[in-house]
């Protein structure tokens, strides 16, 4: 348990009844007995909790600790936009833990198809609620590490998919925004239904056609967690050419957090035990749209691996377990 971050929980289900807010999931909390709230927008819900989710306690089963589900309900009515939700183990709310539910969206949601490519689920409330909630994460991380500009900060959603988080970064009067993906498909939906000039089509193997130092912040979500590490480097190389010299690139890794849910990777035997990363070979929808079903698979990390292996081009000022639910958040600054 060493380097978790606890408590993990997800919000499986949210429904609008009226001006009430229904939200179901579960918590893993900290400890066995822990005080437990769900907070609407920082306001305790109406909550209720039980023993159950045989599903997560497997896959948590390293922790030690039982899972609790739970129902929370609360006045929404003045919400406006979103609804943040947030859970308070033992009086405090771990900075950063929460998911959203957008209750107004600008653009269409693309099609169920392409949600699961992208989201692994075709349910559109959860692709919507995933995609707002890691554009709040990474905006937190961005004002917390970036350097401070007057002007909109020109940023990168390097593996943007169907735009999940750039429906939202484009409302962003501080944020100048770039989606880039290899999913043409992806990126020629995004065009026609978020903006036709904000989004770019590139290949699986760089450089991109961007110009060098061409922003001050990229960030990539579940790209690094499915490449080989020949492709790894290459792409660590082209994000150091095309960010700002000190600029920031925030990637997300399949890290302490995924591996605590799979007790098999403490293994010696294993290489991501043994060396910090490995590679799993997996079909993967991406693999048949760029035309190599062998491209995309599982990439595993360890934080030591990533300090020394990723230094030619970036220094790690700040390795953020759970950041991102799942994954974890490296927060490198470029040479």
């Amino acid at each position: 348990m060493l380097g978790i971050a606890l408590p993990d929980w997800y919000v499986d289900s949210f429904t609008v009844r009226g001006s009430e807010g229904v939200a179901f999931g579960w918590i893993m909390p900290t400890r066995e007995g822990a005080s437990l709230e769900v907070l609407f927008n920082g306001k305790p819900a109406q909550t209720q909790f039980s023993e159950g989710r045989p599903d997560v306690a497997r896959a948590w089963r390293a922790a030690g600790i039982a899972p609790v589900t739970f129902v929370a309900v609360a006045d929404i009515s003045d919400a406006g936009d979103a609804v943040r939700m947030e859970v308070r183990c033992d009086g405090l709310v771990r900075p950063g833990n929460a998911w959203a539910q957008p209750l107004n969206e600008r653009f269409p949601a693309p099609g169920a198809q392409r949600r699961e490519r992208v989201h692994g689920a075709d349910e559109e409330q959860r692709f919507l609620r995933a995609g707002f909630s890691n554009y709040l994460r990474i905006k937190q991380l961005i004002e917390r590490y970036a350097r401070p500009t007057e002007t909109p900060i020109p940023i990168l959603d390097w593996g943007c998919g169907a735009g999940s988080i750039g429906r939202y970064a484009l409302n962003d009067s501080a944020l100048n925004y770039t989606g880039a993906d290899i999913d043409h498909d992806n990126i020629a939906w995004c065009r026609e239904n978020l903006d036709r000039n904000r989004f770019v089509a590139i290949s699986t193997e760089p450089p991109t056609a961007f110009a060098d130092d061409s922003f001050d912040v990229i960030f990539g979500i579940s790209v690094l967690t499915h490449l080989r590490e020949k492709d790894q480097f290459k792409w660590l190389a082209e994000l150091a050419r095309i960010v700002r010299p000190r600029g920031l690139c925030l990637l997300s890794v399949l890290g302490a957090q995924a591996q605590a849910k799979m007790p098999w990777l403490d293994d010696d035997g294993h290489e991501v035990s043994r060396r910090g990363f490995q590679f799993v070979e997996s079909a993967h929808e991406i693999g048949r749209i760029v035309g190599d079903e062998k491209y995309y698979g599982t990439a595993y990390h360890r934080k030591n691996y990533v300090v020394e292996h990723w230094s030619p081009w970036f220094d790690v000022v700040d390795y953020v377990v759970g950041a991102l639910g799942h994954q974890d958040v490296v927060v490198a600054r470029a040479h």
